[in-house]
């Protein structure tokens, strides 16, 4: 029981996830079309195993983003989840759309 509240507490990365998907929502509530908050939204809930809220966010980025460095970013991420869910044909599609976006990237 400890060790559980240990690892939620203030400081702990559980504790961190947590007001960082606060503070990102909150963002989105102010300005919906913030690519830079979808982006971390998308990886914080990946990280709080929250993979399917969490491809949605990056989906929007990759599908939205004006900003090409959002979208290979989103890209990357969304590949890496299928990945490790064992969709590997839909992980593949991603990593190639990530070089679709930026040919010269080292990723």
């Amino acid at each position: 029981m400890l060790a559980t509240v240990r690892n939620q507490g203030e400081g702990s990365p559980t504790w961190l996830y947590r007001r960082a998907e606060a503070a990102l929502r909150a963002a989105l509530r102010l300005d919906p079309d913030y690519e830079e908050a979808h982006l971390r939204l998308g990886h914080v809930l990946i990280g709080r195993e929250k993979p399917d809220e969490g491809a949605r966010e990056l989906g929007w980025v990759a599908a939205k983003a004006a900003d090409g460095r959002r979208r290979f970013v989103a890209e990357l991420l969304l590949g890496s989840l299928h990945e490790r869910r064992g969709r590997l044909g839909e992980a593949i599609a991603h990593f190639r759309q990530a070089l679709a976006v930026q040919p010269a990237s080292q990723a």
